[in-house]
């Protein structure tokens, strides 16, 4: 995502090749402290009618936490604009200048909350600070109640290649990773909304658990899925669960004795995507997507999760003696009345 910012000659009296340097030394900036996925500033030649800078500062601060406080400290120190000092401490309130913070970005449309992985060079492993922010993020989205999907994305050609071994190679670490690792898990299940993992590349490891632990899942036919801990002596025993609820055995156990990837046709053919698009599609598809469950309400959204997982794990029978009350129980909710009113006279629902 990039940000284009109109400096006028009446704002800032430097050369272009001055404002080059500068841009580069935010490029150099966020390379150096790992600060991926930010904007990148551009700062160019006065533009006629445009809003003015500290505006456009302001209002990204508002809705897009991503930008950090040390690249808009680069631009206050450089150019010693007063005007940008109410928005670094418009960042500060609202977000930590730790590099960690940048490892996940997030986009809100009406209805729908994105959460992109954005720690490319270490092909968005799913280290302690991702899990961290990946719990809170979805936690944060599945009480937010004009939400009704959650899109997990991955920036680069890597979903995720599963967890960070850096970290994992550190015995004081292990326990934690794990413990959060089931902690994001739970939460998965337990969020009201559905989640949808939208793949184009790899998913490895943690990084495919993510994927089959998501109630839905979309995915480029340029991509992989693969479970290869088995190759570094690390049997992938986590991956393993969501894995072997949503494939044959014999599909989960392929993959997780031999370590080999699984194409996006063999993902959809044993049930661990819901659908394959073109690259070119992607966007589209998830929008498409997120609009059709965008329509339904949101209560029904949640009684329904609910109760699909819980049925999972029952004896036939007695799922559908629970189930029965459960259909009852969603007769009585306001919004089914009203679907149904509508469906009478003809009409969208207005829940």
């Amino acid at each position: 995502m990039a940000l284009s910012i109109p400096f006028t000659s009446a704002t800032c009296e430097r050369s272009f090749s001055t404002m080059r340097r500068i841009k580069n030394w935010m490029r150099t900036l966020m390379d150096q402290e790992r600060f991926f996925s930010l904007a990148i500033i551009n700062i160019e030649k006065e533009i006629s009618n445009q809003p003015k800078a500290e505006d456009i500062l302001i209002e990204c601060a508002k809705t897009n936490k991503s930008y950090t406080i040390k690249v808009m400290s680069v631009i206050y120190y450089t150019y010693r604009f007063k005007m940008l000092k109410p928005v670094v401490q418009l960042l500060c309130r609202h977000k930590s200048s730790s590099a960690s913070a940048s490892i996940i970005t997030t986009f809100k449309t009406d209805n729908s909350y994105r959460i992109t992985l954005s720690d490319p060079k270490t092909r968005n492993t799913l280290s302690i600070a991702l899990l961290q922010n990946l719990i809170q993020e979805i936690q944060n989205a599945g009480n937010d109640s004009s939400i009704k999907s959650i899109v997990l994305c991955g920036s680069g050609p890597v979903f995720s290649a599963g967890h960070n071994l850096n970290e994992l190679r550190i015995p004081e670490n292990q326990k934690n990773i794990f413990s959060l690792a089931t902690k994001l898990m739970n939460i998965m299940i337990d969020c009201p909304i559905p989640i949808i993992a939208c793949v184009d590349g790899i998913a490895a490891a943690s990084g495919c658990q993510l994927v089959a632990a998501s109630d839905i899942a979309i995915c480029t036919n340029r991509s992989f899925f693969s479970t290869p801990g088995i190759n570094l002596g690390l049997f992938c025993s986590t991956p393993g669960i969501p894995l072997s609820r949503v494939v044959s055995q014999k599909t989960a156990s392929y993959m997780l004795f031999t370590g080999a990837p699984i194409n996006a046709e063999e993902a959809l053919r044993t049930g661990l995507v819901s659908k394959i698009v073109r690259p070119e599609e992607f966007d589209d598809e998830i929008s498409k997507l997120t609009t059709l469950i965008g329509q339904k309400s949101r209560t029904v959204i949640t009684l329904g999760k609910t109760f699909f997982y819980k049925q999972i794990d029952e004896n036939v029978k007695l799922a559908y003696k629970k189930g029965e009350q459960v259909m009852l129980e969603n007769l009585e909710l306001d919004d089914c009345k009203e679907g149904l009113q509508s469906f009478v006279e003809k009409r969208k629902p207005n829940w």
